[in-house]
């Protein structure tokens, strides 16, 4: 189920939703504007390592869930509706609860994080906003 409020879209997972409507459920933040196709992604496998004494080494991943994505995004010239929205959104999260992206070239989606976000104001009294932020994934 998705749910459409004036500031946000959210995702309801039905097997929590009550008769009544959406008391009880879960609801998870869906990110409300998709970034600008200028994006970064960075993967760091979580990778335990051990060196023995005459050069011999093993490696092992940490845990399930080691190679988690972290994208830097960018929305360039955004109208200042756009701009407070994304930036309200984010700001909403407060770098603690997760929100659901489908990142590019992938079928489903995943949560995130937004850790740090940032809003450039524009020169010479022009109406357009600028938010550059980092998703970090989170497991789900």
């Amino acid at each position: 189920m998705t749910i459409v409020t004036a500031d946000s879209t959210y995702t309801a997972d039905s097997n929590n939703i009550a008769a009544d409507g959406l008391l009880g459920a879960i609801v998870t933040p869906v990110l409300p504007y998709q970034p600008d196709n200028a994006l970064k992604v960075k993967v760091r496998p979580g990778v335990h390592s051990v060196k023995f004494g005459d050069g011999y080494g093993q490696r092992v991943a940490k845990g399930i869930n080691n190679k988690l994505q972290v994208w830097s995004v960018t929305y360039e010239n955004k109208t200042q509706s756009v701009g407070e929205t994304l930036f309200n959104f984010f700001d909403g999260l407060g770098g603690v609860d997760y929100f659901e992206w489908t990142p590019p070239g992938e079928a489903s989606a995943r949560r995130f994080i937004a850790p740090e976000y940032e809003k450039d104001f524009p020169y010479g009294g022009r109406p357009v906003q600028s938010i550059t932020t980092t998703f970090e994934e989170v497991p789900a």
